[in-house]
């Protein structure tokens, strides 16, 4: 399990709480936002978050090497289309086991 700390986030970002506990082979949306526009005003997947803290539970030794902030570890999909460019997108970033040293 990893417990990802998002307390220091930018307040304008719609973060569901300030730390989360994901198990492995779970989902956990940790941000969601709404706004008027197109889902490719959302294609970038801007974390906007200053630090993330991410904790190994029960192995200290054992650590995260993966930039929350670096887009290219992010992955942009448009879940449902409606007309105009609108309707409903998501960006996911999946935490593999090489990524844990």
């Amino acid at each position: 399990m990893i417990i990802v700390d998002t307390a220091r986030a930018n307040s304008y970002m719609g973060y569901n709480f300030d730390s989360v506990l994901i198990a492995k082979h779970s989902n956990v949306v940790i941000a969601a936002e709404q706004g008027i526009g197109t889902t490719a005003q959302f294609s970038s997947c801007n974390a906007f978050v200053d630090t993330v803290s991410v904790k190994i539970v029960n192995f200290d030794n054992l650590h995260l090497n993966l930039d929350f902030n670096k887009n290219s570890n992010w992955v942009f999909d448009v879940l449902d289309k409606s007309a105009g460019g609108g309707g409903k997108c998501e960006c996911r970033i999946k935490i593999t086991d090489s990524m844990i040293n």
